[in-house]
């Protein structure tokens, strides 16, 4: 038999084989796609699965080749074996042997997965590094059966075995291919880079800040894959910029001390850069939340810097109370950061010699703020977990002082005037106990609390003149940041206590709410 009669011969005999098994075999009408035979089963009728959830059945794609019963191996187009790899379904060259008679006596099913993809994978790689210009539609890939390839040639086996290589899932199945695509053969990725330093620029200071994440780099830089051991740039660029993500060498914990503070310690990691250049300092930073420490050393001197983020951030009540506690240490006289590492045994202590130019009073008044807002989270019974800014606190001051003097304060007095006839009617008659009501919001969170309070009033003219004392904390939770959330809290607030009188309190002062 010539070999187009052989090649009929066994398409023939692998159509009777699928229609055997039940499955439907659909032929390419052109052979340049790398298969010649689109195999399908059909869905599960007896599946106890709703039609929507029924898995994909089988679906390959099968190049056949017939050989004479003598003959050890075929060959296949390159171009065609690189579709067959490439094509994310199941893809199988069956191998048919016919003997002198003219019978099919052999069938191997050589599934292109593993060691057979990566073979493809190989040469095309080969190919590619020896620049040969040849079409891959020109050069052959010889593929030889193995015994485990080996299937009986009737229909059951032939369903038996591409049900036994694909699994019962499509989708994973080609999950699993699309990772050996990308990762068969792949021994390292190498990156080469060079960089450009602007000129007169310190080359050691600037690199260590490209490498500890701190700015960009630019230049130029190459990545090279090392694939089958052979090495292919698959980045090229000439020039552009790129940033190193830094990778912990230890864990810290840096502690301030002064004499007028209490001490607070903060976690953080440690990076470490040798010394790049010949005369150049190695280089350790520690970075915690807003505090970040470097040390430059060689074999004469150790110099330290620190730095204090600017207060453009968001954090937590806690965060910020250590944020300002570290700063009021950092102005005192006297200050010592304390840096305690997981592998170092003995901690190290410096003295901070250089005070912050900050007015202490001026960091007083926040702690006291965010202690405020502290406070009154804590007497509501929440947590206050949410991150918010400086200005958002700062905006909230005078509620915030209120909420203090209320819940430490209780018996202090204020004193206000209200117009007359915003009480009663105009009678000028006001209850002896009334309810406060106030909200505060920092960030995005809102927090309702009321008191009860005691009331004397006198009438002067066209006012009453208002004392209110005595105050009770009677509690508080969070609420929406609608106004309407407000009233409705009031409302509860003034059923709770079976009171109608209600004071509110904003930047312009008290008011009947």
């Amino acid at each position: 038999m010539n070999p187009d009669e052989l090649g009929e011969k066994g398409e023939s005999r692998f159509k009777e084989l699928c229609a055997d098994a039940g499955l439907i075999c659909n032929k390419s009408d052109r052979d340049r796609a790398g298969w010649d035979f689109i195999v399908e089963d059909q869905f599960s009728l007896s599946s106890s699965l709703p039609f929507d959830r029924r898995k994909s059945p089988i679906s390959c794609h099968v190049q056949v080749k017939t050989i004479h019963a003598k003959a050890k191996s075929v060959r296949i187009k390159l171009n065609m074996a690189e579709r067959l790899a490439k094509e994310l379904k199941p893809a199988f060259v069956c191998i048919l042997t016919v003997n002198d008679a003219k019978e099919v006596v052999g069938l191997h099913l050589l599934h292109i997965l593993d060691d057979r993809l990566s073979a493809i994978l190989k040469r095309l790689r080969q190919q590619a590094a020896a620049q040969n210009t040849r079409a891959l539609n020109k050069s052959v890939l010889s593929m030889s059966p193995i015994s485990e390839d080996l299937v009986p040639v009737t229909g059951a086996a032939l369903r038996a075995a591409l049900e036994n290589a694909i699994g019962l899932d499509l989708y994973k199945y080609a999950q699993r291919k699309q990772v050996q695509l990308a990762e068969l053969g792949v021994e390292s990725v190498i990156a080469n880079v060079e960089l450009r330093f602007q000129k007169g620029a310190n080359k050691a200071r600037e690199l260590s800040d490209i490498l500890l994440g701190l700015s960009a780099g630019a230049g130029s830089f190459r990545i090279l894959e090392n694939r089958f051991g052979i090495e292919w740039p698959v980045m090229d660029a000439a020039i552009g910029k790129f940033e190193f993500t830094p990778v912990a060498s230890d864990s810290c914990r840096v502690v301030v001390r002064s004499k007028e503070t209490p001490a607070v310690g903060m976690d953080g990691k440690v990076f470490r850069i040798p010394a790049l250049f010949h005369g150049a300092d190695d280089r350790t930073r520690l970075d915690c939340e807003f505090v970040k420490i470097d040390f430059f050393w060689n074999f004469e001197s150790l110099n330290g810097k620190l730095t204090l983020s600017p207060t453009n951030f968001s954090t937590t009540v806690l965060g910020w109370m250590n944020y300002w506690r570290v700063t009021r240490a950092l102005c005192s006289t006297g200050a010592i950061i304390e840096i305690r590492t997981e592998r170092g045994q003995i901690p190290l202590r410096l003295p901070f010699e250089k005070p912050l130019g900050i007015s202490a009073a001026a960091v007083d008044r926040w702690i006291a703020l965010t202690d405020a807002y502290r406070e009154i989270f804590v007497a509501c019974g929440e947590e206050p977990s949410h991150h918010y800014g400086c200005a958002e606190i700062a905006a909230q001051e005078s509620k915030l002082v209120l909420a203090k003097v209320l819940l430490e304060d209780p018996d202090r007095k204020f004193s206000f005037e209200i117009p007359l006839d915003a009480a009663s009617g105009g009678s000028g008659s006001l209850p002896s106990t009334a309810i406060l009501v106030d909200m505060i919001e920092v960030g995005p969170v809102s927090l309702a609390y009321h008191v009860l309070a005691s009331i004397d009033s006198r009438i002067e003219g066209d006012n009453i003149e208002v004392e209110i004392s005595n105050f009770v904390f009677r509690g508080g939770r969070k609420i929406g940041s609608d106004a309407g959330d407000l009233e409705a809290y009031k409302r509860g607030a003034q059923n709770e206590e079976n009171l109608t009188l209600c004071f509110g309190f904003d930047m312009e002062g008290w008011f009947i709410s």
